[in-house]
């Protein structure tokens, strides 16, 4: 009765503390990744080559929890 209702819900907060928490994790590991990119020579020399020209390399962070969107960041 009334004692699971809060023991469920006390649940209901350590998940969403635990999705919150790996949210952070993907974030920080993303921005690490692009960083590394941005950064990569090897990726500016083939932005420049033929046939594609001087290519602006766009960043950007984009996070679905199954279906939905909970997370997007775009980085200039």
């Amino acid at each position: 009765g009334i004692r699971d209702l809060v023991r469920s819900r006390g649940l209901g907060d350590v998940y969403k503390r635990q999705l919150e928490k790996r949210l952070q994790e993907k974030i920080a590991q993303s921005r690490d990744q692009l960083s590394r990119y941005g950064e990569d020579d090897y990726l500016k020399k083939m932005l420049h080559l033929a046939p594609y020209g001087n290519v602006k390399l766009k960043k950007a962070i984009i996070v679905f929890h199954g279906w939905e969107l909970v997370y997007i960041e775009e980085k200039l």
